[in-house]
Protein backbone atom coordinates (compact mmCIF):
# COMPACT_ATOMS: atom_id res chain seq x y z
CA UNK A 1 0.00 0.00 0.00
CA UNK A 2 1.58 3.32 -1.01
CA UNK A 3 0.59 6.67 0.69
CA UNK A 4 0.53 8.33 -2.71
CA UNK A 5 0.83 7.23 -6.16
CA UNK A 6 4.46 6.22 -7.18
CA UNK A 7 3.74 6.94 -11.11
CA UNK A 8 5.78 9.17 -12.46
CA UNK A 9 8.35 8.25 -10.14
CA UNK A 10 9.73 12.03 -9.78
CA UNK A 11 10.41 12.35 -5.96
CA UNK A 12 12.31 10.30 -3.43
CA UNK A 13 9.43 8.30 -1.44
CA UNK A 14 8.03 7.72 -4.67
CA UNK A 15 10.64 6.25 -6.58
CA UNK A 16 11.12 3.80 -3.67
CA UNK A 17 8.13 2.37 -3.69
CA UNK A 18 7.84 2.39 -7.45
CA UNK A 19 11.34 0.59 -7.82
CA UNK A 20 9.78 -1.75 -5.25
CA UNK A 21 6.56 -2.50 -7.43
CA UNK A 22 9.31 -3.26 -10.29
CA UNK A 23 10.95 -5.36 -8.58
CA UNK A 24 8.09 -7.58 -7.43
CA UNK A 25 7.02 -7.56 -11.32
CA UNK A 26 10.02 -8.94 -12.26
CA UNK A 27 10.40 -11.65 -10.08
CA UNK A 28 7.32 -12.98 -10.04
CA UNK A 29 4.85 -11.75 -7.76
CA UNK A 30 1.26 -10.69 -8.23
CA UNK A 31 0.56 -8.00 -6.95
CA UNK A 32 -2.23 -5.51 -6.02
CA UNK A 33 -1.25 -2.06 -5.14
CA UNK A 34 -3.24 0.00 -3.02
CA UNK A 35 -2.72 3.79 -3.32
CA UNK A 36 -3.52 6.90 -1.92
CA UNK A 37 -4.75 9.97 -4.58
CA UNK A 38 -4.69 13.49 -3.67
CA UNK A 39 -2.17 15.74 -6.20
CA UNK A 40 -1.22 13.57 -8.79
CA UNK A 41 -2.87 11.91 -11.15
CA UNK A 42 -3.64 8.15 -11.66
CA UNK A 43 -0.80 6.64 -13.48
CA UNK A 44 -2.12 4.52 -16.78
CA UNK A 45 2.39 3.22 -16.42
CA UNK A 46 1.51 1.28 -13.08
CA UNK A 47 -0.62 -1.04 -14.73
CA UNK A 48 2.00 -3.15 -16.75
CA UNK A 49 3.34 -4.22 -13.16
CA UNK A 50 0.17 -4.41 -10.86
CA UNK A 51 -3.51 -4.39 -10.44
CA UNK A 52 -3.91 -0.68 -8.68
CA UNK A 53 -6.43 0.37 -6.87
CA UNK A 54 -7.11 4.48 -5.65
CA UNK A 55 -8.68 5.98 -2.60
CA UNK A 56 -9.01 9.35 -2.54
CA UNK A 57 -7.04 10.76 0.39
CA UNK A 58 -9.27 13.84 2.52
CA UNK A 59 -7.88 17.18 3.26
CA UNK A 60 -8.87 19.95 5.51
CA UNK A 61 -8.12 21.61 8.92
CA UNK A 62 -10.57 18.90 10.57
CA UNK A 63 -7.76 16.30 10.62
CA UNK A 64 -5.57 18.36 12.41
CA UNK A 65 -7.61 18.50 15.29
CA UNK A 66 -6.61 14.92 16.24
CA UNK A 67 -4.24 12.69 18.62
CA UNK A 68 -3.50 10.88 15.13
CA UNK A 69 -0.80 12.17 12.78
CA UNK A 70 -2.54 13.79 10.10
CA UNK A 71 -0.02 11.90 7.61
CA UNK A 72 -1.87 9.08 9.31
CA UNK A 73 -5.28 10.29 9.86
CA UNK A 74 -5.96 11.14 6.02
CA UNK A 75 -4.65 7.77 4.62
CA UNK A 76 -7.51 6.16 7.13
CA UNK A 77 -10.08 4.25 4.78
CA UNK A 78 -13.17 2.24 5.82
CA UNK A 79 -12.80 0.03 2.60
CA UNK A 80 -9.15 -0.57 2.95
CA UNK A 81 -9.28 -1.42 6.33
CA UNK A 82 -12.37 -4.55 5.19
CA UNK A 83 -10.12 -5.69 2.85
CA UNK A 84 -7.17 -6.08 4.81
CA UNK A 85 -8.64 -7.08 8.26
CA UNK A 86 -9.77 -10.33 6.73
CA UNK A 87 -6.21 -10.45 3.51
CA UNK A 88 -4.10 -13.59 3.56
CA UNK A 89 -1.98 -12.12 1.34
CA UNK A 90 1.34 -10.64 1.87
CA UNK A 91 1.14 -7.06 2.83
CA UNK A 92 3.52 -4.16 2.51
CA UNK A 93 3.16 -0.58 3.88
CA UNK A 94 4.82 2.32 2.50
CA UNK A 95 5.59 4.39 5.60
CA UNK A 96 4.41 5.52 9.13
CA UNK A 97 1.32 7.48 6.76
CA UNK A 98 0.01 3.56 6.45
CA UNK A 99 1.05 2.43 9.91
CA UNK A 100 -3.14 2.98 10.84
CA UNK A 101 -3.51 -0.50 9.32
CA UNK A 102 -1.10 -3.18 11.54
CA UNK A 103 -4.01 -3.15 13.91
CA UNK A 104 -5.78 -5.17 11.91
CA UNK A 105 -3.85 -8.06 12.00
CA UNK A 106 -0.98 -7.32 14.62
CA UNK A 107 1.91 -9.08 13.50
CA UNK A 108 0.75 -9.65 9.93
CA UNK A 109 2.17 -7.02 7.92
CA UNK A 110 5.72 -5.75 6.70
CA UNK A 111 6.69 -2.29 6.86
CA UNK A 112 8.46 0.15 4.95
CA UNK A 113 10.47 2.89 6.80
CA UNK A 114 11.27 6.43 4.63
CA UNK A 115 12.34 8.61 7.18
CA UNK A 116 12.23 8.86 11.29
CA UNK A 117 9.18 11.03 10.75
CA UNK A 118 9.21 13.18 14.11
CA UNK A 119 12.58 13.93 13.37
CA UNK A 120 12.23 15.15 9.73
CA UNK A 121 8.91 17.11 10.99
CA UNK A 122 10.64 18.81 13.53
CA UNK A 123 14.05 20.03 10.90
CA UNK A 124 11.13 20.82 8.38
CA UNK A 125 9.68 23.24 11.86
CA UNK A 126 13.42 24.84 11.90
CA UNK A 127 12.67 27.39 8.88
CA UNK A 128 9.27 27.24 8.53
CA UNK A 129 7.06 30.65 8.58
CA UNK A 130 5.05 30.90 11.66
CA UNK A 131 1.94 28.63 10.32
CA UNK A 132 3.46 25.79 8.90
CA UNK A 133 6.23 25.89 11.81
CA UNK A 134 3.04 25.57 14.44
CA UNK A 135 2.16 22.64 11.86
CA UNK A 136 5.35 20.76 11.51
CA UNK A 137 6.07 21.03 15.37
CA UNK A 138 2.66 19.77 15.77
CA UNK A 139 3.12 16.80 14.02
CA UNK A 140 6.28 16.04 15.40
CA UNK A 141 4.84 15.48 18.37
CA UNK A 142 1.92 13.21 17.62
CA UNK A 143 4.67 11.38 15.25
CA UNK A 144 7.14 10.96 18.32
CA UNK A 145 4.15 9.22 20.03
CA UNK A 146 2.19 7.43 17.45
CA UNK A 147 5.80 5.66 16.22
CA UNK A 148 5.23 2.72 18.63
CA UNK A 149 2.64 1.54 16.56
CA UNK A 150 5.65 -0.16 14.51
CA UNK A 151 5.91 -2.79 17.42
CA UNK A 152 2.61 -4.47 15.70
CA UNK A 153 4.17 -4.97 12.08
CA UNK A 154 5.69 -8.23 11.27
CA UNK A 155 9.07 -6.67 10.74
CA UNK A 156 10.40 -3.36 9.31
CA UNK A 157 12.12 -2.78 5.95
CA UNK A 158 14.61 0.29 7.01
CA UNK A 159 15.33 2.26 4.31
CA UNK A 160 18.72 3.59 6.06
CA UNK A 161 21.76 2.18 7.55
CA UNK A 162 22.25 5.11 10.11
CA UNK A 163 18.30 4.73 11.16
CA UNK A 164 18.19 0.74 11.73
CA UNK A 165 19.37 1.02 15.50
CA UNK A 166 16.59 3.46 16.19
CA UNK A 167 13.73 0.92 15.07
CA UNK A 168 15.06 -2.04 16.05
CA UNK A 169 14.14 -0.32 19.56
CA UNK A 170 10.62 -0.15 18.38
CA UNK A 171 10.87 -3.63 16.48
CA UNK A 172 12.99 -5.94 17.24
CA UNK A 173 12.31 -7.52 13.59
CA UNK A 174 13.98 -4.51 11.62
CA UNK A 175 16.05 -5.11 8.21
CA UNK A 176 17.84 -2.38 6.42
CA UNK A 177 16.61 -2.49 3.50
CA UNK A 178 18.09 -0.38 0.62
CA UNK A 179 16.17 0.95 -1.95
CA UNK A 180 16.05 -1.30 -5.09
CA UNK A 181 17.88 0.52 -8.01
CA UNK A 182 18.58 -0.75 -11.06
CA UNK A 183 20.68 1.22 -13.54
CA UNK A 184 21.05 0.49 -17.13
CA UNK A 185 23.15 3.79 -17.65
CA UNK A 186 26.42 3.55 -20.07
CA UNK A 187 29.88 5.31 -19.30
CA UNK A 188 29.31 8.76 -21.66
CA UNK A 189 31.49 11.85 -21.90
CA UNK A 190 29.76 14.58 -20.48
CA UNK A 191 29.69 18.41 -20.68
CA UNK A 192 30.78 21.66 -18.45
CA UNK A 193 27.92 22.77 -15.72
CA UNK A 194 27.41 22.06 -12.01
CA UNK A 195 24.21 20.61 -11.85
CA UNK A 196 21.81 20.80 -8.65
CA UNK A 197 18.66 18.86 -9.15
CA UNK A 198 15.75 17.84 -6.81
CA UNK A 199 12.11 18.76 -5.89
CA UNK A 200 11.71 22.38 -5.68
CA UNK A 201 9.16 22.27 -3.45
CA UNK A 202 10.74 20.30 -0.70
CA UNK A 203 12.05 23.24 1.91
CA UNK A 204 14.90 20.95 1.85
CA UNK A 205 15.88 21.18 -1.33
CA UNK A 206 14.64 24.83 -1.74
CA UNK A 207 17.41 25.14 0.93
CA UNK A 208 20.12 24.17 -0.95
CA UNK A 209 19.80 25.44 -4.07
CA UNK A 210 19.93 28.87 -2.06
CA UNK A 211 22.70 27.61 0.13
CA UNK A 212 24.56 27.12 -3.22
CA UNK A 213 23.13 30.22 -5.05
CA UNK A 214 25.06 32.36 -1.97
CA UNK A 215 27.99 30.00 -1.11
CA UNK A 216 29.26 28.30 -3.91
CA UNK A 217 27.76 29.72 -7.03
CA UNK A 218 29.13 33.45 -7.00
CA UNK A 219 32.29 32.58 -6.52
CA UNK A 220 32.68 30.48 -9.40
CA UNK A 221 33.48 30.59 -13.04
CA UNK A 222 31.61 27.24 -14.09
CA UNK A 223 28.15 27.24 -15.31
CA UNK A 224 25.45 26.07 -13.31
CA UNK A 225 22.12 24.82 -13.64
CA UNK A 226 19.19 23.74 -11.01
CA UNK A 227 16.38 21.88 -12.24
CA UNK A 228 13.10 20.37 -10.00
CA UNK A 229 9.81 20.33 -9.46
CA UNK A 230 7.97 23.84 -8.69
CA UNK A 231 10.68 26.64 -7.82
CA UNK A 232 9.31 29.50 -5.75
CA UNK A 233 9.38 32.82 -6.92
CA UNK A 234 11.89 33.94 -4.90
CA UNK A 235 14.59 30.70 -6.05
CA UNK A 236 13.44 32.30 -9.77
CA UNK A 237 14.36 35.43 -9.26
CA UNK A 238 17.50 34.91 -7.14
CA UNK A 239 18.35 32.21 -10.40
CA UNK A 240 17.67 35.18 -12.93
CA UNK A 241 19.26 37.84 -10.93
CA UNK A 242 22.60 35.80 -10.70
CA UNK A 243 22.51 34.46 -14.52
CA UNK A 244 21.84 30.55 -13.05
CA UNK A 245 19.67 28.41 -15.50
CA UNK A 246 16.93 27.46 -13.82
CA UNK A 247 15.09 24.37 -15.36
CA UNK A 248 11.33 24.28 -13.79
CA UNK A 249 9.63 21.23 -14.14
CA UNK A 250 11.20 18.76 -16.29
CA UNK A 251 10.13 16.02 -18.00
CA UNK A 252 11.60 12.37 -16.62
CA UNK A 253 13.61 12.33 -19.42
CA UNK A 254 14.66 16.05 -19.91
CA UNK A 255 15.73 15.19 -16.11
CA UNK A 256 17.13 11.95 -17.20
CA UNK A 257 19.38 13.92 -19.79
CA UNK A 258 20.72 16.67 -17.56
CA UNK A 259 21.34 13.97 -14.95
CA UNK A 260 23.67 11.77 -17.76
CA UNK A 261 25.43 15.03 -19.29
CA UNK A 262 25.94 16.55 -16.01
CA UNK A 263 30.41 17.06 -15.72
CA UNK A 264 29.09 17.72 -11.90
CA UNK A 265 26.62 16.99 -9.61
CA UNK A 266 26.04 19.19 -6.25
CA UNK A 267 24.23 17.64 -3.79
CA UNK A 268 23.61 19.26 -0.49
CA UNK A 269 21.21 19.17 1.79
CA UNK A 270 20.31 19.59 5.72
CA UNK A 271 18.57 16.75 6.70
CA UNK A 272 20.50 13.42 6.80
CA UNK A 273 17.04 11.39 6.99
CA UNK A 274 16.19 8.28 4.82
CA UNK A 275 18.33 8.08 1.77
CA UNK A 276 18.79 10.58 -1.13
CA UNK A 277 17.34 8.52 -4.16
CA UNK A 278 19.06 11.69 -6.32
CA UNK A 279 22.21 10.75 -4.36
CA UNK A 280 22.69 7.04 -6.41
CA UNK A 281 20.80 8.83 -9.57
CA UNK A 282 24.36 10.93 -9.44
CA UNK A 283 26.49 8.31 -8.83
CA UNK A 284 24.99 5.84 -11.96
CA UNK A 285 25.69 8.50 -14.33
CA UNK A 286 28.87 9.69 -15.66
CA UNK A 287 29.97 12.69 -13.75
CA UNK A 288 31.37 13.56 -11.04
CA UNK A 289 29.32 13.79 -7.28
CA UNK A 290 30.29 16.54 -4.71
CA UNK A 291 28.24 15.85 -1.85
CA UNK A 292 27.69 16.79 2.02
CA UNK A 293 27.86 14.28 4.90
CA UNK A 294 24.53 14.55 5.26
CA UNK A 295 23.58 13.24 1.67
CA UNK A 296 25.88 10.29 2.24
CA UNK A 297 24.26 9.47 5.70
CA UNK A 298 22.98 5.71 5.68
CA UNK A 299 23.57 4.75 2.19
CA UNK A 300 26.57 2.32 2.96
CA UNK A 301 28.37 3.50 0.42
CA UNK A 302 32.15 5.12 0.89
CA UNK A 303 33.85 5.65 -2.46
CA UNK A 304 33.69 7.13 -5.40
CA UNK A 305 32.37 10.54 -4.94
CA UNK A 306 33.68 13.78 -2.96
CA UNK A 307 32.52 14.58 0.72
CA UNK A 308 32.94 17.97 2.53
CA UNK A 309 30.97 20.11 4.47
CA UNK A 310 32.53 23.38 3.65
CA UNK A 311 31.70 25.67 0.73
CA UNK A 312 35.57 26.53 0.37
CA UNK A 313 36.35 23.12 -0.53
CA UNK A 314 33.16 22.79 -2.57
CA UNK A 315 34.49 25.88 -4.56
CA UNK A 316 38.40 24.00 -4.82
CA UNK A 317 36.70 20.50 -5.97
CA UNK A 318 34.53 22.24 -9.03
CA UNK A 319 37.39 24.30 -10.37
CA UNK A 320 39.55 21.17 -10.08
CA UNK A 321 36.92 18.67 -11.43
CA UNK A 322 35.33 20.55 -13.94
CA UNK A 323 38.29 19.76 -16.28
CA UNK A 324 38.27 16.43 -16.21
CA UNK A 325 36.34 13.79 -17.42
CA UNK A 326 35.21 10.79 -14.33
CA UNK A 327 37.52 8.09 -15.57
CA UNK A 328 35.92 4.61 -16.56
CA UNK A 329 37.39 2.59 -14.61
CA UNK A 330 36.17 5.12 -11.61
CA UNK A 331 32.84 4.66 -13.07
CA UNK A 332 32.89 0.98 -13.18
CA UNK A 333 33.88 0.53 -9.80
CA UNK A 334 30.82 3.10 -8.85
CA UNK A 335 28.46 1.03 -10.43
CA UNK A 336 29.81 -2.36 -9.14
CA UNK A 337 29.54 -0.76 -5.61
CA UNK A 338 25.82 0.34 -6.73
CA UNK A 339 24.87 -3.10 -7.36
CA UNK A 340 26.05 -4.90 -4.65
CA UNK A 341 23.92 -2.33 -2.75
CA UNK A 342 21.09 -1.31 -3.85
CA UNK A 343 20.29 -4.67 -6.30
CA UNK A 344 17.75 -6.08 -4.44
CA UNK A 345 19.37 -9.02 -2.17
CA UNK A 346 18.31 -7.29 0.75
CA UNK A 347 14.61 -7.84 -0.76
CA UNK A 348 14.97 -11.16 -1.74
CA UNK A 349 16.00 -12.08 1.73
CA UNK A 350 12.28 -10.84 3.16
CA UNK A 351 10.58 -11.87 0.55
CA UNK A 352 11.92 -14.91 -1.18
Amino acid sequence: MSFDVPSPADYGGVIDVFSRVKWFSENGWDIILHCFEYKRPRAKELEKYTEVHYYKRPGGVKYWFSKTPFIVNTRINKELEKILKNTKDEVLLEGLHCSHYLHLQPGKFYLRTHNIEHEYYARLAQNASTFKKIFFMSEAKKLRSYESILAKAKGLLVISKAELAHFTQINANSFFVPPYFKTEEMYQLTEPFVLFQGNLSVEENDEAAHWILDNVQPNSEASFIIAGKNPSELLRDKCRTQNVELIQNPSTDEMQLLIDSARIHLLWTNNSSGLKLKFLNAMASSGHVICNSAIVAGSGLSNGFHITDDSKEVLRLVDQLMVLELELKAWELRQKDIRNEFGGLSLAKVFP
